[in-house]
Parts: C-alpha cells; sequence; structure tokens
C-alpha cells in the first residue's frame, strides 16, 4: 500500500501549506484519478506520493518504507514511477530503445532480461517502428508512450502520474489514456493519475478530489456527481454534466 497519514507540507517561502492533514491510500492494483483546480495542492498529492518531497508533518509510506528516510529513497523509487506533465523534459537517451533500456540498466538488470524487457515494452505500447528514432522527434502522445514504457520498464509497483495529459490535443489526450487504463488491466500496476481533465477522472473507478489542501472527495465517479458540495469546490457546472460536456476544473 502507498499510504499519505494527515500529511502537511509548505513549500519555501509561503505562509499557506499546499497541503495540510491529508490522507490518502492506494491499494496494490487499484486506479484512481486525483482531481483538483489550479494550486488545490494535487501536484504536491503526487510529489508526496511519489517520495519526490518529504512530509513536514504526518507520514508517507510506500509498502510500509517511510519517504522521510534518505537511506530507503533507493527503494522507493524502485517501487514508484513518477510522470511529469511536460514529456520533453523527461528524456536521458538519444533513441526510443535506449530511452526504454535506461531504467533497467540503471537497476542492475542483466543485460539479456533487460533485453527481453525493453522488446515487451516496444510491443505493448506499438512503438517496435519508432524504436531508432529520436525521442524527442515524436509527436507529443508518441512521447507519453516512450516515457511510460521507459517507466513501466522498471516493474514499478506504483506509476504516480502528474497531468500526463496536459499537453496533448484531445486525440491525444484519448490516445494515452486508453494506454494508462491497458496498463492497470494487463500489467496489475497502481495508477494514481493527476488530472484536470474531469472526464478522465470519470472514466476512473475511484476519483479523489482536491481543495484547498484537502481532500474533499474519496469515492465512486457516479457519488462525486452526486456530491453538490464537492462539485462547487472544485468549480464544476452541474448543468455541464447534465449535457455530457466534462470539462476541466480550472
Amino acid at each position: 500500500m502507498l499510504e499519505l497519514s494527515s500529511v502537511h507540507y509548505t513549500y519555501p517561502g509561503r505562509d499557506a501549506p499546499a497541503v495540510r492533514d491529508l490522507s490518502l491510500a492506494v491499494k496494490e492494483g487499484e486506479v484512481l484519478a486525483v482531481i483538483g483546480r489550479n494550486a488545490s495542492g494535487k501536484t504536491t498529492l503526487s510529489k508526496l506520493c511519489a517520495g519526490i518531497l518529504s512530509p513536514q508533518g504526518g507520514r508517507a509510506t510506500v509498502d510500509g518504507l517511510d519517504t522521510r528516510d534518505t537511506r530507503l529513497g533507493p527503494d522507493v523509487r524502485r517501487r514508484v514511477a513518477f510522470l511529469q506533465q511536460n514529456p520533453e523534459t523527461q528524456f536521458v537517451s538519444v533513441t526510443v530503445e535506449r530511452e526504454i533500456a535506461s531504467g533497467p540498466e540503471n537497476l542492475g538488470v542483466p543485460a539479456a532480461d533487460a533485453r527481453s524487457t525493453v522488446g515487451d515494452m516496444l510491443e505493448f505500447f506499438g512503438l517496435v517502428e519508432l524504436r531508432k528514432r529520436p525521442p524527442g522527434a515524436l509527436s507529443a502522445g508518441q512521447m507519453q508512450k516512450v516515457l511510460l514504457a521507459s517507466l513501466l520498464a522498471m516493474k514499478p509497483a506504483y506509476l504516480v502520474l502528474d497531468e500526463p495529459t496536459s499537453y496533448l490535443d484531445p486525440l491525444e489526450r484519448d490516445a494515452v489514456g486508453g494506454e494508462l487504463r491497458r496498463v492497470s488491466r494487463s500489467l496489475g500496476t497502481s495508477v494514481v493519475w493527476v488530472t484536470q481533465f474531469l472526464g478522465e477522472a470519470l472514466a476512473l473507478p475511484r476519483i479523489v478530489a482536491v481543495a484547498d489542501g484537502r481532500v474533499c472527495f474519496d469515492g465512486a465517479p457516479a457519488d462525486f456527481l452526486d456530491d453538490g458540495d464537492a462539485l462547487a469546490l472544485l468549480g464544476i457546472d452541474a448543468t455541464e454534466l447534465e449535457h455530457g460536456t466534462g470539462g476541466g476544473t480550472q
């Protein structure tokens, strides 16, 4: 289980905490959406889940490992993979194939096993024909697929995604969203998907809504749509939902 227990975090130079008394538990194989307005605390939540930030109050654990213990950092990073918003800033290799191989190699995976894993990921994401291409020369949607493949090649238990479709057009968003759902079904990886798009959140089995650094809703999409208080805090217009437009939370 990945768990945040009454966590607090305030960025340097800020008076107000980004998250306050926030709790969240993610079970093995679970898929959930985290949704909220800008500056609601959802990105900070994702970084606390991934161990990129350590809570200043409360506790964050990954399979029982306390993320504040720097000695456990490598073990936490093996369990949790983190995908940021902008794909172009995250590439470390000159070809798609090498990008996917870099993670297993850095973890000391034997060469034969690493090659097998890379081949599996290229097939899984439909990237075989692009394997010799520079990742930065691909479309935005293809870049996100390469990054997902490179993260999953390290076989993490948890995949934390900070608005992975925010730079994509609607067709690319749909394609990447479909890949993420396929990942969870096929590989059993737990997925924490931070999104600004209501339609993406409603397509997942669990929604966690964040407002003013706190969780204001945690449950099924149908219950979320019936929660007038949570919708109001997120600035979601009920009439918009009735017409099925499913816009964002800006």
